[in-house]
């Protein structure tokens, strides 16, 4: 019986340990302006609420991947333009 709960122990210490070493990696400028592309011609070609929101949430990868004050103040032009998507 002691064997069986320092085996649950130790699976469970495991699985905690193993959900923290797997970082997701940063987006990088290149591919974030291409999923702004992307998105915005998604919802140019279907202007509806789940495109809004998808491309909303690709301006919002963009403006945190780019260290680039001008295309971050485009990027929150647009971003703000595009209202709550309703």
């Amino acid at each position: 019986m002691k064997k069986v709960k320092i085996l649950s122990m130790s699976l469970a210490m495991m699985a905690l340990l193993s959900t923290g070493a797997c970082k997701k990696d940063k987006l990088s400028c290149e591919d974030a302006a291409q999923a702004v592309a992307t998105a915005t011609t998604t919802w140019a070609t279907a202007s509806n609420e789940a495109n809004c929101n998808a491309l909303k949430d690709a301006l919002n990868d963009a403006i945190d991947a780019c260290d680039d004050a001008a295309l971050d103040t485009g990027y929150k032009a647009v971003l703000d333009g595009l209202g709550d998507c309703k």
